[in-house]
């Protein structure tokens, strides 16, 4: 819906710098929000937000005020369920002026003061600031859909929707985390609350500060999704999906060929059966290339199929760019087809559903399956499955200048409480989920002025999902089992029966062939900063092998490539 960011203010800063400080701030989310700006500043507070126009459009402008105006709101993302809340608030009394959902949340914070988020069904990141007892809040959704970033400098609390909108007010920009950029090439991201850089945090999944008398009194970290008493999946999901269409702009849907994105374009079939449906193609018979089965279904749905063909020369081409609007390191390589299916979405839609989140719900993912077996080594086996680079893989090639920070990382232990399939899908969910997956979905859409959303993350599926059993998740190798059974006559046999592929392109194939050159240019024939984490005779190991077909390094390459652009814009 659009971006946030703001500060606290001290009693000798001067107005007119923080004035100029907010613009600067929304001003660098001008992309997040392209319809509209809402400021709101006083002698405590300023609070700023950049509009994408998506409910009410005429009378949705921020900031959110309750009656009085002593509470005042800046949020990014959608309550879906706002209508029942704007119901019941009315019939308390509450005067509400608009259809916008965001219109709801100061007069929510009236009644529930604190724990006005709890019920909230939705994805968003909100800062509200009450005047009267001069309290300022900041929280994000349960499942981390939507980012928010702060830190606090000279009794300020500075926070924004983006870290480059941080780094706008000016001053020295902090430095490089050395542990965060070896979490990433352990992990291909960075776990929050860490970010690149010293000082500055991301919130967790359902995290709430409360900042009074210029110190941070309450962190509630992160707030478990809770249980529910189940139900019917299918109607649950049929039921999430529509709901999460609201919208007074046009709606469509992206769709890779696999179980999830196709529940959700056979619902959208038939909610909205004009929808474009979206999805990414490759030149030559590539592996990766699942467009077959995504214009298969699309034809019997009766649907339109829009495809985007990406080839090699559009991952030189785009990746600065990219990386810059992802704000953090990200080794997922759809990153790139990613990126480019959302500027063509952008020219009929500004609005898409996602098949996102799924996975860490369902138990689809492929590792997951070490767990199907009772052993011993399951933890190892599945560290070996999500892990990019081991750290004793690296010990010997890491530069002395970051050896501390080795150290630092080493002597942590992964996985402490993972021990089950349901304990390593929570660990995911809480880590790998918001860092790897949801910063993609929303950094890359917003980059376009377009909103993604995930209805696989609704709370409705979220607590139902979490009832299940490993045997009702998982069963001799056959992923999602209670998820294809709720499905099974709603779409094709043929669909359900198909083995689960990753959502990727063919950059193994790419950096063996097109890409080859560049990668070598990039990381070996130029003074690559990757080289202060990474010993140059490593990288170029890892490039002649894959060359020579002896290992597929392409991950760990691209890696690389990803730490390299981002370390350059940093």
């Amino acid at each position: 819906m659009c971006g946030i960011a703001g500060f606290t203010i001290l009693e000798q800063d001067d107005p007119y710098t923080s004035v100029s400080q907010l613009h600067r701030m929304t001003g660098s989310l001008f992309h997040r929000g392209p319809n509209a700006e809402g400021l709101y500043l006083d002698e405590r507070i300023a609070l700023g937000s950049r509009r994408l126009s998506l409910v009410d459009i005429s009378n949705g402008s921020q900031p959110f005020y309750n009656e009085n105006r002593t509470v005042v709101v800046i949020y990014n993302g959608e309550i879906y369920n706002a209508p029942a809340l704007r119901k019941m608030l009315a019939n308390k009394g509450h005067k509400l002026y608009s259809a916008c959902d965001g219109e709801i949340i100061p007069h929510l914070y009236e009644e529930y003061s604190t724990d006005f988020m709890s019920r909230l069904d939705g994805m968003f990141a909100i800062a509200l600031w009450d005047t009267t007892c001069k309290r300022f809040i900041l929280t994000v959704d349960q499942a981390g859909i939507k980012p928010l970033y702060y830190t606090q400098k000279e009794k300020r609390l500075i926070f924004a929707s983006e870290l480059k909108a941080l780094f706008s007010i000016g001053g020295a920009r902090p430095p490089i985390d050395p542990v965060s950029m070896l979490s990433y090439l352990k992990y291909k991201f960075i776990p929050a609350p860490c970010t690149p850089y010293t000082g500055i945090q991301k919130m967790m999944p359902g995290q709430t500060l409360v900042w009074e008398d210029n110190r941070l009194v309450a962190d509630r970290g992160s707030i478990p999704i809770g249980h529910s008493d189940g139900g019917d999946l299918t109607e649950l999901l049929e039921t999430a999906i529509k709901t999460t269409t609201m919208s007074d702009k046009r709606v469509g849907c992206l769709l890779s060929g696999g179980l999830d994105s196709s529940i959700v374009a056979a619902v959208i079939a038939n909610e909205l059966p004009n929808a474009p449906i979206f999805g990414v193609g490759y030149p030559g018979r590539l592996e990766a290339d699942e467009t077959y089965f995504a214009a298969k279904l699309c034809k019997e749905l009766g649907m339109d199929y829009c495809q985007v063909c990406v080839g090699p020369a559009d991952v030189p081409a785009n990746l600065d760019e990219i990386v810059w609007h992802l704000d953090e390191p990200n080794q997922d390589p759809i990153t790139v087809p990613y990126f480019l299916l959302l500027r063509q979405v952008k020219e009929s839609v500004s609005v898409v559903l996602t098949g996102d989140g799924s996975d860490e719900f369902f138990g689809g993912y492929q590792r997951f399956a070490v767990w199907d077996a009772e052993s011993s080594s399951n933890l190892d086996a599945y560290g070996n499955e999500l892990f990019l680079f081991r750290l004793e893989e690296l010990r010997q090639d890491f530069t002395e200048a970051y050896r501390d920070a080795f150290e630092r990382l080493a002597s942590e232990q992964s996985f402490p409480q993972i021990h089950s399939l349901q304990s390593c899908m929570a660990w995911e969910r809480q880590y790998r989920l918001p860092a790897y997956h949801l910063n993609r979905v929303d950094k890359l859409s917003m980059a376009w002025g377009v909103e993604a959303r995930v209805p696989f993350l609704r709370p409705t599926v979220t607590n139902y999902a979490l009832r299940l059993s490993a045997h009702e998740l998982r069963n001799q190798q056959t992923e999602k089992v209670k998820l294809k059974e709720a499905f099974r006559g709603r779409l094709p046999a043929w669909l359900l029966e198909r083995k689960k592929q990753p959502f990727t392109f063919p950059i193994s194939h790419w950096l063996r062939t097109e890409l080859q050159e560049w990668s070598k240019e990039t990381l070996l024939y130029s003074a690559s900063p990757v080289h202060a984490f990474v010993d140059r005779t490593y990288v170029a190991c890892l490039i002649d092998q894959h060359h020579a077909a002896q290992a597929d390094h392409s991950h760990k390459i691209w890696s690389l490539l990803v730490m390299d652009a981002y370390l350059k814009q940093n």
